[in-house]
């Protein structure tokens, strides 16, 4: 679905989505197969035990729906599929939130002047970047 939409949302003509995409979605699973054979994608949970997130879904959330804005012509481009696939490989899943007191913190900004407005704002802020992933 999100690899899938993106592609067919803007192509209005149903009868030719076979011809038109399905090359250029096998392209898209063959990296993201190739993705998922190395580290850090070789483990089903990525993460840690604070910030646990399935494999597949980042796979697919993160990895493919970027690639299914592209063209065939530019998908199979094995250069460019190769540099994908390494940069996805060198990324480091090891994130730690555990630290974070949440509490303390919103305490210490209000402290310092800010009022739910501000909270409000900034969290609508960091909605839209996470929901454009």
């Amino acid at each position: 679905m999100y690899v899938m939409l993106p592609r067919l949302l803007s192509d209005y003509n149903g009868r030719s989505w076979g011809k038109n995409h399905c090359n250029a979605l096998q392209i898209i699973g063959d990296i993201l197969i190739e993705i998922r054979g190395g580290p850090p994608f070789n483990k089903q949970v990525l993460g840690n035990k604070a910030n646990r997130l399935s494999r597949d879904i980042v796979l697919v959330k993160c990895v493919g729906r970027p690639l299914a804005l592209f063209t065939e012509y530019i998908l199979g481009d094995y250069v460019l599929q190769k540099r994908y696939v390494r940069a996805w490989g060198n990324l480091s899943v090891d994130i730690n939130l555990c630290s974070y007191d949440i509490d303390r913190s919103l305490a210490a900004r209000r402290n310092k002047g800010f009022k739910s407005y501000d909270f409000i704002t900034e969290i609508k802020s960091y909605l839209k970047i996470i929901t454009s992933l």
